[in-house]
């Protein structure tokens, strides 16, 4: 019976790390930071290699939230040229890994580029002057800081390469 109990402890211990470690990667690709999760940790429940497919699936979760953030402050005419860099090299160790990472980054990249096109006023309010421009325009409703939030909106979305004719504003 102890042995039983030892193994049903066991077994649910290591169904809860597996949450954790799933919640520490959606976690630093949603936000870039970790939960604290150790590797060591898991290195000792699930042995080495799944320790090191772990970091590295944490790596690159945390490149893919830095990466999200380079695509949004890209002009988009400079985006392919921006994945061209984490293109995989065949041939390469880690090609089907690579290969997968950079068909999220595509996807990632069409996401931000039609969200551009179909609302360029939402695409840069993520940029702190434009943000800041706006926080001014509700919060004062005053010509001059409406102005100042136009202003501010179109020159983020002139720096993203939107064509004048196809800026907006909220």
């Amino acid at each position: 019976q102890a042995e039983a109990d030892r193994r049903a402890s066991a077994s649910a211990n290591a169904w809860r790390l597996r949450e954790q470690m799933e919640d520490e990667l959606a976690q630093v690709a949603a936000t870039g930071r970790s939960t604290g999760l150790s590797v060591a940790l898991v290195a000792q429940t699930f042995g080495e290699e799944a320790a090191a497919e772990f970091q590295q699936s944490r790596d690159d979760a945390g490149t893919l939230f830095a990466l999200q953030g380079a695509i949004a402050r890209t002009p988009t005419a400079e985006i392919p040229e921006l994945l061209a860099s984490y293109r995989p090299v065949a041939g390469a160790p880690g090609f089907a890994r690579q290969s997968e990472f950079y068909g999220v980054a595509e996807q990632l990249a069409q996401s931000i580029t039609t969200a551009r096109a179909a609302d360029p006023a939402a695409a840069v309010l993520g940029d702190p002057v434009v943000s800041a421009a706006f926080d001014r325009f509700v919060n004062e409703g005053t010509p001059e800081a409406r102005d100042a939030y136009v202003s501010q909106s179109r020159r983020a979305q002139a720096a993203l390469g939107i064509p004048a004719a196809q800026q907006t504003v909220v």
